[in-house]
């Protein structure tokens, strides 16, 4: 029987500062005591993500090594896994035990533990405060793993139960060789440490528990959360480990082996309070925003359904004050408009002072005919695309960026993800009437490359709060939009573009290519089949004419 009046008890405490806090000695620590059965305060921690600068991360983790070295054999380093080393004469000493554990019961529990102390299949010390606590500690973890583990049987207890057990022989003794609570309020001392660094598996995160239970101080480092899940679902309320969540994530690298030099550098006072002071100022939820402070969001249109007299109201409207804008876990949603007015007013006059003021808006294209999308390939090109569409239906970024078609490379990085990820928005939305087949998804990749300057010029100048760019097209023939036009409009609403599309005829157009709930269509009180787009820019406007009733319905 373990004497439990002599175990180690440990305190799981919480900090900001763990990169700093972790190298306190016993005696700086809350909670610390050296009794017959002493509480150790530790910290057990998951360092998750990296800094927005990350040559600051990765010598803050080599500076972080290089002082735990100092601690000699109480500090181990894991990087990606914790080996298994052989250890013939445990196998041997474990044999005869696990065909008595089958069928493996809940009852049979007690029976492998007094067993595994009766064989000695633990490390022995001379010190029985560590003895009695490796021993409690196991017996622990062991009905944690029972708890959490599905389908249990004896092969997939032995496998738990050898690897623990090689793993508490091979590392435990050298880690707390030398280690004595009982001077440690008289001159500083120093619990083992643990830094596990990269990909872990679900045996390698209990063996860190049981380190932790015993007084050692773990921190789990992982620049992105992959883990995260199966981490949190073993560290319950009992065993808990704590999390410090860094701004961002990314791929995992390699453990730093030296300081970067040459790229570091140390943010002033002045720029650190003033980085501090734009966070309080220009936040997600107050309406009040620096230039291009969300380039690197997700942008998602919430294409409004307004009245004809809404539209005209609304138009000239900043994003952010728009109905329904809002921004939200790391996405901007833009309140656009997509409309057609079909047919004309009796007033023309009226008719053409609106579409000026219209027109007259900044960030506004007008296209006067229709199909407006030049074609500047041919089939071949398409053919050329057919290996960036997976097996699946699916975008292939990475090897669309390194293609000889890709013109956006002078592009902000973070304009180009934009692109990207509404061309993969397109490959999955149901916007277009025609079939998403791959011919239809290499055509829009070919579309999309071979944006118009001007169109690109809009998306350039686009910072998502704000002025929203604007595409009126005029259309006064029988013409409808090519497969290429209409790629281009979904792309620009997937964008958050305002679209207009004004066609006096009242012919079909639009209506041939793209589904009709993604747009309004306001119809005026008659036609004209031979009505010539004038010079909008010289309109003689009248006071009155922003609220011309041209498109009541």
């Amino acid at each position: 029987m373990l004497n439990l009046n002599r175990i180690i008890h440990t305190k799981n405490l919480k900090t900001d500062l763990i990169l700093g806090d972790i190298l306190l000695p016993l005696d700086q620590r809350n909670g610390f005591t050296n009794t017959k059965s002493p509480i150790i305060p530790v910290y057990f921690y998951r360092y998750i993500g990296i800094n927005k600068n990350s040559d600051e991360y990765y010598n803050d983790l080599y500076k972080l090594d290089k002082l735990l070295s100092n601690l000699n054999n109480q500090y181990l380093k894991f990087i990606s896994n914790i080996p298994i080393p052989s250890n013939i004469d445990l196998v041997k000493k474990t044999n005869n035990l696990w065909h008595n554990l089958e069928p493996f019961t809940e009852k049979k529990k007690v029976f492998l533990l007094s067993t595994l102390k009766l064989i000695k299949a633990f490390p022995t010390f001379s010190n029985e405060l560590l003895q009695n606590s490796i021993e409690k500690a196991f017996a622990d973890i062991f009905d944690l793993y029972c708890l959490n583990a599905k389908n249990l049987n004896t092969t997939i207890i032995k496998n738990f139960t050898l690897k623990l057990i090689i793993w508490i022989n091979n590392f435990i003794p050298n880690l707390f060789d030398g280690i004595s609570y009982d001077q440690a309020d008289k001159h500083p001392t120093y619990n083992p440490k643990i830094i596990y660094y990269g990909e872990i598996k679900n045996h390698e995160i209990y063996f860190l528990i049981l380190l932790s239970k015993i007084g050692c101080d773990v921190l789990y480092i992982n620049s992105n959360s992959a883990c995260e899940k199966e981490f949190s679902n073993i560290c319950n309320s009992n065993f808990s480990s704590n999390m410090f969540e860094l701004e961002t994530k990314s791929p995992l690298k390699e453990f730093p082996k030296k300081e970067i030099l040459s790229l570091s550098r140390t943010e002033t006072v002045a720029y650190k309070a003033s980085a501090e002071i734009q966070e309080l100022i220009y936040n997600e939820d107050d309406g009040l925003y620096k230039p291009w402070q969300f380039e690197n969001y997700k942008v998602h249109p919430l294409t409004l359904k307004t009245t004809s007299d809404e539209l005209k109201i609304i138009w000239n409207e900043e994003a952010r004050f728009r109905d329904g804008f809002k921004i939200k876990n790391n996405v901007v949603y833009i309140p656009n408009m997509f409309a057609k007015i079909s047919g004309v007013p009796e007033d023309l006059n009226s008719y053409w002072e609106d579409l000026s003021n219209l027109y007259l808006t900044p960030n506004t294209k007008l296209i006067s005919q229709i199909p407006f999308t030049k074609i500047n390939y041919v089939k071949n090109d398409l053919y050329k695309l057919v290996y960036l569409i997976d097996q699946n239906g699916h975008l292939k970024k990475e090897a669309l960026v390194k293609n000889e078609f890709y013109k956006f490379s002078h592009l902000k990085t973070a304009l180009q993800n934009t692109i990207l990820n509404k061309m993969e928005e397109l490959f999955e939305l149901p916007v277009l009437i025609r079939k998403n087949d791959n011919e239809l998804k290499i055509k829009i990749i070919m579309t999309i490359l071979n944006l118009d300057k001007d169109i690109l010029e809009l998306l350039l100048h686009f910072d998502f709060p704000f002025k929203i760019p604007k595409l009126i097209i005029y259309t006064n023939d029988e013409n409808i939009f090519s497969d290429e036009d209409s790629i281009v409009l979904a792309f620009l609403n997937l964008l958050g573009f305002d679209i207009l599309i004004v066609t006096p005829t009242g012919y079909n157009n639009i209506e041939n290519k793209i589904i009709e709930k993604y747009y309004d269509i306001h119809k005026l009180e008659t036609i004209n089949l031979n009505l010539e787009l004038p010079n909008l820019n010289t309109i003689n406007k009248k006071s009155s004419s922003i609220w011309s009733k041209f498109f009541k319905k």
